[in-house]
């Protein structure tokens, strides 16, 4: 006896990816001397650089107390930064991820984000509060960083409405534009620092092979088992990998599908 059998399989998978090379780029030291070299590559480090002269050359180590910021060449800058991640926390100084300079500049630090304007740093800060609406209550979003924004911190370019419900999400993407279109229409000198890398990356993989399938069977009711088995089959495959290389080297999304044809067929029953 003889069945045929198609297979069609979907996955889905999140990578995460370690880092542990250097790469070309520099340190500005505390005394102001720019070093050339080799920088370890590590997307959260808040507190510590790792620099080397040449492949050959030993490990130096730059903290916040002994560095002014370091970089990779056509890629990320970090710089020290004094922030204050909540209004009671104390203040610290950590490497902030530079995402754009010009009259009002923007850092990343974990995820939030902090703008340095006419020297004076501001956390742009979101948080969760309780409503009380029909009765009930309900938690929603205070978009602090908004109104501090619209009334406040960008609010000498008219092209920027914030206040008249033109919002802006709390994300790299979001904020890194809205900065950009404030220092051009404010007329400043524009820098962003990884505007070398795209914001969205697709890669696609296919797969053409062959293989070959089994089946083992049993009945509980009569005990008859039997195995089913079929010669080579072809498979194809086709995988896509979306990533966002500006925002995360390490993070990426990957979507398949595979399809394959066997025709099955007896090699042994028993009762």
């Amino acid at each position: 006896m003889k069945h045929r059998f198609t297979l069609l399989f979907f996955f889905f998978s999140f990578s995460v990816l370690a880092q542990r090379d250097f790469r070309p780029g520099f340190v500005v030291t505390a005394s102001a001397d720019t070093l050339r070299g080799l920088v370890h590559f590590r997307e959260n480090r808040r507190e510590l650089c790792l620099f080397k002269a040449n492949a050959g050359s030993a490990i130096q180590r730059f903290t916040v107390e002994t560095a002014r910021s370091y970089g990779f060449t056509n890629d990320r800058t970090y710089e020290v930064l004094p922030i204050r991640p909540d209004s009671s926390a104390p203040e610290t100084r950590v490497f902030a991820w530079v995402l754009v300079r010009g009259k009002a500049e923007l850092f990343e630090v974990d995820q939030r984000f902090y703008t340095r304007k006419a020297g004076e740093v501001f956390a742009l800060r979101t948080r969760m509060k309780d409503v009380y609406v029909g009765n009930r209550w309900y938690k929603a979003e205070d978009r602090e960083y908004e109104r501090l924004l619209a009334t406040f911190l960008l609010a000498d370019c008219p092209t920027i409405q914030l206040a008249d419900g033109g919002g802006v999400a709390y994300s790299n993407y979001a904020l890194t534009r809205l900065f950009e279109v404030y220092n051009r229409c404010t007329n400043s000198t524009l820098a962003l620092p990884t505007s070398a890398k795209p914001w969205v990356k697709w890669e696609w993989t296919a797969y053409v092979g062959a293989g070959s399938q089994s089946l083992h069977l049993f009945s509980y009711k009569n005990g008859a088992e039997g195995t089913l088995s079929s010669g080579l089959g072809p498979v194809f495959g086709l995988q896509g990998g979306f990533s966002s290389p500006r925002m995360s080297e390490r993070l990426s999304t990957h979507l398949g599908v595979f399809y394959s044809q066997f025709l099955l067929s007896d090699t042994q029953e028993t009762v």
